[in-house]
């Protein structure tokens, strides 16, 4: 569990708040005692990926399109 800690560290940047939110949900889940804690909050953990996924997505569509993003924040 520790070395998925140690990667999520480095491959998300905590400047952004969607990141941020993923590796703050991600850092209490590794924080938790029992499997059946952990697996409860899967979840919360799904979502935030996908947030951070989908943005990712909506700007690589914006780039293979030419377009520029709408200002916003990950």
């Amino acid at each position: 569990m520790s070395y998925l800690g140690t990667q999520l560290d480095l491959l998300l940047n905590q400047e952004k708040p969607l990141q941020q939110k993923l590796w703050t949900i991600s850092d209490e889940i590794l924080n938790l005692k029992g499997k059946d804690e952990r697996q409860a909050r899967d979840g919360d953990l799904v979502a935030a990926a996908r947030e951070v996924i989908d943005f990712k997505w909506e700007k690589i569509k914006d780039e293979m399109r030419g377009t520029s993003p709408p200002l916003r924040s990950y």
